[in-house]
Order: structure tokens, then sequence, then C-alpha cells
């Protein structure tokens, strides 16, 4: 059995049973050398995997399937920084704003969960609607719709951990400092 960042929480052995091919994946793996909100993308899905995994427990829902939606709900590999600047810089007015990461990362992981996993219709509705309202259209799942909530409330924790490292940093820019 692979160990994740929450192997020695409660449901953690139950959680990983759940996700084991995915873990050991090799591809899956790779997500651990990209960052995503100032940490591992790979422990930002674990995370966001886990506490979605939790509250869907709680409601007898579908734990598996929120398990492995959850998980690979981030499973996309950037681009290069030169093919997202021709991408963007080949597009204009509102369309290009729809080649943000934010916007394309969905879809885009949906796909690579096809192709490396066996996935069902609810674990892709979780991870081409965790974005929502990004995404225009909402979830139509329940399951669905607590991975969006859990994974905005994980991203935005996870944001301000990463301001609260950099002390000048705000949202509006850096604060010019005396002396």
């Amino acid at each position: 059995m692979i160990r994740t960042v929450v192997s020695d929480r409660k449901y953690g052995p139950e959680f990983e049973s759940y996700v084991q091919d995915i873990l050991l994946n090799p591809y899956f793996k790779i997500l651990k050398y990209y960052t995503h909100h100032g940490i591992e993308r790979y422990d930002h899905c674990v995370t966001v995997a886990y506490d979605s995994f939790v509250i869907a427990k709680k409601l007898n829902l579908d734990v598996r399937s929120v398990a492995r939606g959850a998980l690979l709900h981030d499973f996309f590999f950037d681009l290069p920084k030169e093919q997202k600047k021709e991408m963007r810089k080949s597009t204009k007015g509102l369309k290009k704003i729809t080649t943000f990461q934010g916007f394309t990362h969905p879809k885009t992981a949906a796909n690579n969960a096809r192709h490396y996993f066996e996935i069902n219709a609810l674990e892709e509705d979780i991870i081409e609607k965790h974005m929502f309202p990004l995404t225009i259209k909402p979830p139509r799942h329940l399951e669905s719709w607590i991975v969006n909530g859990v994974d905005t409330s994980i991203a935005l924790k996870e944001l301000f951990k990463t301001f609260g490292k950099h002390p000048y940093l705000t949202i509006t820019g850096k604060i010019k400092t005396q002396g």
C-alpha cells in the first residue's frame, strides 16, 4: 500500500484502497514536480480528494467515485511558457480569457483521466465541473458540488498560506518598503 499525506488520518487506509492504482501510476506521480497554489499539485489533489471523500462518507454518497474523481481533478501537465504565450497572442477579445488554465484544465484533466484510467460518468462530471462557474455548465451531482467547494476552499487556504510566506506580497502586488 502506498502512503500519502492522509495515511494516518481516520479514513486514510479506506481512501487509499479506492485510489491505489492512481497513486501508483507513473504519469500521476509526475504531478509531484508541478507546483499548484504554492504546494505540489500531487499533495493538493490528495488533500482535496480526501476531504471530499470524508464529506461524501458522512452524507452516504458514492465515496469511491468522489475519491477517484477528486484525485484526478487537476491531472494535467502545464504547457511550456512559450506555447502559452503563443496561444494568447493568437487569440483576441473575450476568447483570449478562455485560454487561461482555469478555464482549460478541467477538460484536459478529464481527457487524461479517461486515457490513463477507467472512469465512470460521475468521476468525469467531478473532474470536468470542479472549476464551476468557470466551466459554465454546473455540476450535475451532489458529489461534484462537494469537490467543487472543497477544491475552492483548499485552493484559497493554500494561496493565503503562500502569501503568508512572503510578507510583502499582497493580492494587489508588492508593497514598497522604505530604506
